[in-house]
């Protein structure tokens, strides 16, 4: 863990998202990419033992279903999750 993130290896996550008893990818099919947030939070509820690599592999989804929103509507994230917290965001480098 570093700055109070966490990090999952994609082999670890993969069978989570694609095999049994998880497949959370297979929730997704036909639903609305829109509502990412929704979308997270039932798939949270879908899963058994919510350990940490489940809600990694719920993260990566949200982020990938964030992605993909923007590009095909063209809109930047703060516009399809609702409006802007602020106008313009600090960048720093080391």
């Amino acid at each position: 863990m570093k700055n109070g993130g966490a990090h999952a290896p994609v082999d670890a996550i993969r069978p989570i998202v694609e095999q049994r008893p998880w497949r959370l990818a297979e929730f997704l099919l036909k639903q609305d990419a829109r509502h990412v947030h929704r979308l997270g939070s039932d798939l949270i509820q879908a899963t058994p033992g919510r350990g940490s690599l489940v809600v990694n592999a719920v993260a990566a989804l949200k982020m990938a279903l964030s992605y993909l929103c923007r590009k095909i509507h063209g809109e930047p994230l703060h516009r399809l999750s609702g409006s802007a917290l602020q106008d313009r965001v600090a960048v720093y480098s080391r």
